[in-house]
């Protein structure tokens, strides 16, 4: 995700955000003479800071996520999904504020980018709490003084997770992180990665800038720890053996793999929780709700609520039968989405498979 700051006058161009606030309107408008292509805008975050005279006062008044861009002329209107500060943020004295206008040249730009990592790590920490001194550099009992405020890291998913997984396991990849001391995260293949690099280069791409070791810590009780475990993947001690996961559990998982060690592989990787919710994220994301591949099923319809996203599971479906080993490595590509009535049937289908490839029909005279 990329950042931009647009920039009201309140003295030149009037109220900017006060009649919206008592609306409670969800969606606002920003006019700018500028001309952006809609793949530079939509889906990035805008910051939006006003400014008023007598004396000179900058706030912090809204942020939100750009949805369109409706064109005019000679103006057009960015329009974003807003995101409401309790009151709009005074934050003219403010040095993290000061280094902004500075990088921006005192907002000669109108709306533009921000490409300074500082600055938006900056904005993010005063979203998260509220308050304009969560932004500034500063040091408490012993704490890092560039550390994050936990809230800060909220949008990392186990989508982002996964995508750091596949980072990391190119050997070329290049990162700020060192090798893990005290904990391995373990994925269903044995891999074993740095927690903290897995969770800096995942909330790096959740956030839109980099986050480096020095922004959040690691370990036990950690937002990074506990970020990584309700995503679904393991953490353990250096020390301490991973174990793969123990399938099958059910009658009819123990039918269905009996005699078939690729469909035991092909269980295991199903059963991976982290690579389950990565692939949930993902396809939430891109439809904007959980349904059947197969059969177009929404689960949360038919359920009348959240709790009927639990019938959607995830299907390997696209490495062969006669591919399914262990060291397989697994890509989101390869998952789909299927009911449980879809996925029972889809496994009928891929033992029926197997057993006609081990036929003695089909082996060669």
């Amino acid at each position: 995700m990329n950042h931009y700051i647009a920039y009201h006058k309140t003295d030149v161009r009037g109220p900017y955000f006060e009649e919206a606030r008592r609306r409670q309107d969800r969606e606002l408008r920003f006019t700018t003479k500028k001309h952006f292509r809609d793949g530079t805008l939509v889906g990035n975050r805008l910051w939006v800071i006003t400014s008023r005279a007598s004396p000179k006062v900058y706030e912090l008044a809204c942020s939100g996520i750009v949805q369109r861009i409706e064109r005019g002329s000679p103006e057009n209107e960015v329009v974003f999904n807003v995101d409401y500060f309790p009151e709009p943020i005074d934050v003219t004295r403010i040095g993290w504020f000061q280094t902004l206008m500075t990088h921006q040249s005192n907002f000669r730009n109108g709306l533009n980018r921000i490409t300074d990592p500082g600055d938006v790590s900056s904005l993010e920490a005063v979203r998260a709490d509220g308050s304009p001194d969560h932004g500034a550099v500063k040091t408490t009992g012993g704490r890092s003084a560039e550390r994050l405020p936990a809230e800060t890291f909220n949008p990392v998913t186990a989508e982002h997770i996964w995508h750091a997984l596949e980072k990391l396991r190119e050997p070329s990849f290049k990162h700020a992180y060192g090798p893990s001391t005290d904990f391995d995260l373990v994925t269903d293949d044995g891999e074993r990665f740095p927690p903290k690099a897995v969770f800096g280069l995942a909330a790096s791409e959740a956030l839109g800038f980099d986050i480096l070791p020095k922004h959040f810590s690691g370990g036990r009780g950690t937002i990074c720890f506990r970020i990584l475990e309700g995503a679904g993947f393991t953490i353990v001690s250096k020390d301490e053996e991973s174990h793969p996961i123990d399938i099958p559990t059910s009658p009819e998982d123990r039918l269905w793999t009996e005699g078939k060690p690729r469909l035991v592989a092909h269980l295991r990787k199903e059963r991976a929780s982290g690579l389950a919710q990565a692939k949930k994220d993902w396809f939430e994301r891109i439809h904007g709700r959980l349904f059947c591949e197969e059969c177009g099923m929404d689960a949360v319809e038919v359920y009348d609520g959240p709790h009927g996203a639990a019938c959607i599971e995830v299907h390997h479906k696209s490495v062969q039968v006669q591919d399914m080993v262990d060291g397989q490595k697994t890509k989101l590509e390869d998952l789909q989405c299927l009911c449980a009535n879809c996925h029972r049937v889809a496994h009928r289908l891929l033992k029926l498979e197997l057993e006609m490839q081990d036929s003695p029909i089909n082996e060669p005279a």
